[in-house]
């Protein structure tokens, strides 16, 4: 993250422009470089998946909601749609350590899920259809499309002889267990997790 961080700051941009529109400009450059890599299937997340993610909704808007504000202007009307940008997600990816060599999920891969979930902006992107100063709101992460990156994240982590509920649980583990941020109140979280094992 911090040589992601640096690499950025050589990136000539605006001088007025936030950190977070210069990883996007270096982010920018990686997908058109990227455009005939192979992809991974990430496959589609079962019925059972959904419906853990469901059931810990609450918590997952809380983490969404504090995670999508940072370092975003305050929203001018409250319905105006919350969305995630790619930095953010990995802030979040890293802040609850599902990135860390013991999560055995790297910050690549943690990429590729983020291109994987916006794949038709993407290709608007790449076939012209959608112009440079578009992108940056278009790559971002509404609340169903975060909640479908967390149902897939798992797919890159060995089984280990664990099911994708397993799997799933705990990923949902680890994000209550190290999220920093105390004042979201996620312990509801962990007592559902406590009570589906029982």
């Amino acid at each position: 993250m911090q040589a992601i961080v640096r690499v950025s700051n050589m990136i000539v941009v605006p001088s007025n422009a936030t950190q977070a529109h210069r990883i996007f400009s270096l982010y920018e450059r990686f997908l058109c470089q990227a455009a005939d890599l192979p992809r991974r299937d990430w496959g589609e997340p079962d019925e059972a998946c959904i419906q853990l993610a469901k059931r810990h909704e609450s918590e997952l808007k809380k983490v969404f909601a504090h995670y999508a504000a940072m370092g975003q202007p305050e929203r001018t009307a409250e319905k105006e749609e919350v969305l995630m940008d790619c930095f953010n997600f990995l802030i979040l990816l890293q802040e609850c350590e599902l990135i860390s060599d013991h999560a055995d999920l790297s910050l690549a891969t943690s990429i590729e899920l983020f291109v994987m979930v916006n794949v038709q902006e993407i290709e608007d992107f790449l076939a012209g259809t959608l112009r440079d100063y578009e992108l940056l709101r278009a790559m971002r992460l509404s609340y169903d499309e975060f909640i479908d990156a967390l149902q897939r994240l798992f797919t890159a982590i060995p089984a280990r002889g664990r099911t994708d509920v397993q799997r799933l649980e705990d990923t949902l583990s680890r994000l209550y267990k190290y999220c920093p941020h105390i004042d979201l109140g996620l312990g509801m979280g962990k007592l559902k997790l406590q009570a589906g094992t029982e």
